[in-house]
């Protein structure tokens, strides 16, 4: 997919976020802890910020098509380690089913503007590391080195994406269940709480609030509700009944959970840290990008929370019936069937609209490192210049500092090209588009095979 869809000039945010504001002061020893920290929008990707000083040394140049190539993998981790994570509270029955609907869950690339840009380790990082920090601060003895790594784990989450604070918030809410049901009532559980609490208000506290997001926002009660049951419902579609279908196995799941009272060391408390986790984050996109709630960067955090039900379902449910391995079948094939659809439907065109564009904004880019002329990158078309601001654009490209480091694609002095797309696009398009009908196949098969 990045070699067919990817393009090697960076990409809007990337200009100011890496060249501008991280790249030259960096190369100019000028770069500060301040900012390090500093936002980006809402966030502070600090953990992003420094993969992209990591990378800018190994590689010598500022390489987009490398950090996507990393990010790839820095996806594949995430799912496997958190893969882990849930057979370490399942038990290795549910190892194929659970590696198998990963494999379909996590292949299909709805979450393409994630794949297709560099700058956007954030999002698998606030996965791996809040994952992390629920693992470790539930099932790990308190206070001990591996406790105190989850500690370190959530600050990297906060450091990833605003929404990483939420992390020690779903760690509050399952202490403080314990504590309710009479589970666990130590004083140590008692002072994390107490804890917590004010750190997750200082995270909400230490994030900026930008005046130009605020018509993102939800701006009632209904519309929040709205949004929210359409990213829970997802990816199926929006609406109440779908979002029962989809969550009633984590809904079975803590209903069993809180009447059967387990003891603290139970291994099913981390799944409800994550069910608790994945709903605050779904809360949260629904309140501050409550417009565009199911922008294809946004899914790869909800993907989790299919993959949480289907791991409650798992744990509910043993093999050994027949009843009970048709719901697991039936949940899991229309769940992998809507996101096919949505893949057959949406996907070929969105990634040939990114290919072409990548293509216009590399010719824009060159022609004007040609030329020096900025109406060369003035009057295009949305998104044909790789930068919302053209004069700023060549601002930043006009910096000695940046002009060592850029892509070789559109270092200066760099020759006008004209690129065509072949035939080999649609033939790419064409598999694409079915890829997603042969993997629902090749799923309702093996998953068949697995449970029987």
């Amino acid at each position: 997919m990045i070699a067919h869809y990817g393009s090697a000039v960076p990409y809007w945010d990337q200009w100011d976020m890496e060249a501008a504001n991280l790249y030259q002061p960096f190369l100019e020893g000028t770069l500060t802890l301040s900012q390090l920290v500093a936002p980006h929008n809402e966030h502070r990707v600090v953990t992003t910020r420094l993969l992209a000083l990591l990378l800018l040394k190994i590689n010598g140049f500022w390489s987009p098509l490398l950090e996507m190539i990393v990010n790839a993998l820095l996806h594949v981790i995430t799912v496997l380690a958190i893969v882990g994570m849930l057979l370490h509270a399942l038990g290795k029955k549910a190892a194929w089913p659970l590696l198998f609907l990963s494999l379909v869950l996590f292949s299909l690339p709805y979450g393409w503007e994630n794949t297709l840009a560099g700058f956007q380790a954030q999002f698998y990082f606030v996965l791996l590391f809040s994952a992390l920090t629920l693992f470790l601060l539930i099932e790990k003895k308190l206070f001990s080195p591996l406790w105190f790594l989850g500690l370190l784990a959530g600050v990297l989450a906060f450091f990833s994406l605003a929404s990483g604070i939420l992390s020690a918030a779903a760690i509050v809410a399952v202490f403080g269940i314990q504590y309710v049901l009479n589970v666990d009532r130590s004083w140590k559980k008692v002072i994390i709480i107490l804890t917590l609490i004010p750190l997750v208000f200082l995270g909400i506290a230490f994030t900026p609030t930008l005046a130009r997001h605020a018509v993102l926002k939800a701006h009632s009660i209904t519309q929040f509700s709205t949004v929210f049951l359409t990213i829970m419902s997802w990816p199926l579609p929006g609406n109440f009944f779908w979002f029962l279908f989809r969550n009633a196995p984590s809904l079975v799941f803590c209903g069993a959970l809180f009447l059967g009272r387990p003891q603290v060391n139970d291994r099913r408390w981390f799944l409800l840290g994550l069910i608790i986790w994945t709903t605050l984050q779904a809360m949260s996109i629904a309140y501050a990008r409550a417009e565009g709630c199911l922008s294809s960067r946004y899914l790869d955090l909800f993907s989790l929370s299919v993959l949480v039900n289907f791991a409650c379902l798992l744990n509910q449910y043993s093999f050994k019936n027949l009843f009970r391995k048709s719901i697991v079948f039936l949940w899991a094939v229309v769940i992998v069937i809507a996101l096919a659809q949505s893949s057959y439907k949406d996907l070929p065109s969105q990634l040939n609209d990114k290919k072409r564009t990548g293509i216009a904004q590399t010719l824009n880019v060159q022609n004007y490192q040609r030329s020096g002329d900025i109406n060369d990158l003035k009057n295009k078309p949305f998104q044909e210049i790789p930068y919302p601001d053209p004069t700023r654009l060549a601002m930043i490209l006009s910096s000695p500092t940046i002009q060592k480091i850029l892509p070789t694609s559109i270092q200066k002095p760099a020759n006008g090209i004209s690129v065509s797309v072949g035939c080999l696009d649609g033939v790419v398009d064409w598999v694409l588009s079915r890829a997603a009908l042969f993997i629902v196949l090749g799923f309702v098969i093996a998953l068949m095979a697995l449970l029987c």
